[in-house]
């Protein structure tokens, strides 16, 4: 993958906190692991209740470790025509409904 940067700002919760807490930081570029994936540029991302509530800890009733920092957000935009300045990238391993391009 040349040409791309080693790494994406992302907005992640460094800890279990409220939104006033959350910290925009550097962190390495994902990965393509499988060969059903793919990787695109997000130039903006959405947040939502569930995100938020997952970031102060509501959802510790769920199997697993939460590892910090967690990125926030799960719902991303990306443009094939003329995009704005790069804010992240993200790794898609199932297919995405888009409009005929």
């Amino acid at each position: 993958m040349s040409g791309l940067p080693s790494t994406m700002r992302a907005l992640v919760a460094p800890k279990y906190c409220a939104p006033s807490q959350y910290e925009v930081i550097d962190l390495p570029l994902p990965t393509i692991k499988n060969p059903n994936e793919i990787l695109i540029r997000v130039y903006a991302a959405g947040l939502q209740t569930g995100d938020t509530q997952r970031a102060k800890g509501a959802s510790r009733i769920l199997p697993g470790k939460m590892k910090f920092p967690m990125k926030i957000g799960v719902e991303g935009v990306s443009s094939r025509h003329q995009p704005p300045p790069l804010i992240c990238y993200a790794v898609l391993n199932r297919p995405c409904i888009s409009p005929a391009w």
